[in-house]
């Protein structure tokens, strides 16, 4: 088997937000990890939002979760790594997109802060099987308080906003904060030293699998450093533009069941 690992984003690429992985791709990756490959999802979800929305997908390798800041043993959901945010820098960001006047979530230790209520919160929430928390007396006071790390800061924007953010907040905070989107309209940030390509490394090390043995899948430029580090990085045929000019190759839609169509040319013995 040339593809010994495989890793894949799971929004709009394994499955959407209200729909799971059907049952033809999750029978694939049955057969994909029966015939001895390793399978692993990475994703911007909190981890516990994560694990809880597997419904029958298998996985066999640690799963990557908020964007590459934690690499977790998906079975014990011991910490394998983390990349965090400063409560410093996370404190200065955070007044940064204050001006913005937007929505926004922080994530500290597996658990969701907000500064308010806002319209989405639910759906979010029950999308991701997951609670949040208000902050009472803002969000950047809370991170000073906690003085801890933060995994994930998200900001939920216009999508032409988030795109403008994503290029002039990735320049402004070059070298410091790692800023994709995970969707049209969620401006993702991260430690700079955070990303899913980091976090599909930290697993091919733990395995001792060279890049050329990996397979990526993705639909968003969160998922760009996982396919520039692949031996083959696949965008599905809904993916942003930025994402399909990088893959190496572009399959099927995640809703014509793409990535399982890729997995069954490439990888599964007949």
């Amino acid at each position: 088997m040339k593809y010994k690992l495989i890793a894949t984003d799971y929004d709009y690429t394994l499955a959407s937000i209200n729909h799971k992985a059907s049952s033809y791709t999750k029978e694939v990756i049955n057969q994909y990890i029966k015939q001895g490959g390793l399978f692993t999802i990475a994703t911007g979800r909190m981890t516990n939002g994560l694990l809880a929305n597997l419904d029958g997908v298998n996985v066999n390798a640690p799963v990557i979760t908020y964007q590459g800041a934690k690499v977790v043993d998906a079975v014990s959901c011991k910490v394998l790594k983390h990349y965090g945010i400063s409560p410093a820098l996370a404190s200065e960001f955070i007044s940064r997109l204050a001006r913005y006047d937007c929505p926004i979530n922080v994530y500290i230790n597996d658990t969701l802060y907000v500064e308010k209520y806002y319209q989405g919160i639910e759906r979010y929430i029950q999308a991701n099987k997951i609670n949040y928390n208000i902050a009472p007396n803002g969000l950047a006071d809370l991170i000073i308080k906690t003085n801890q790390p933060c995994s994930k800061i998200l900001a939920l924007l216009e999508e032409d906003l988030a795109l403008k953010l994503e290029q002039q907040l990735g320049q402004e905070y070059k070298g410091k904060l790692n800023i994709t989107r995970s969707a049209p309209t969620f401006l993702e940030t991260n430690d700079i030293l955070a990303s899913k390509g980091r976090g599909v490394e930290f697993i091919a090390d733990l395995y001792n699998i060279k890049r050329e043995n990996i397979m990526c899948f993705g639909d968003s430029t969160n998922d760009i450093s996982m396919l520039k580090f692949a031996g083959l990085g696949v965008a599905v045929g809904n993916a942003m533009p930025e994402v399909l000019e990088t893959a190496d190759i572009i399959c099927e839609n995640y809703d014509q069941d793409g990535l399982a169509h890729t997995i069954e040319k490439y990888c599964l013995t007949k």
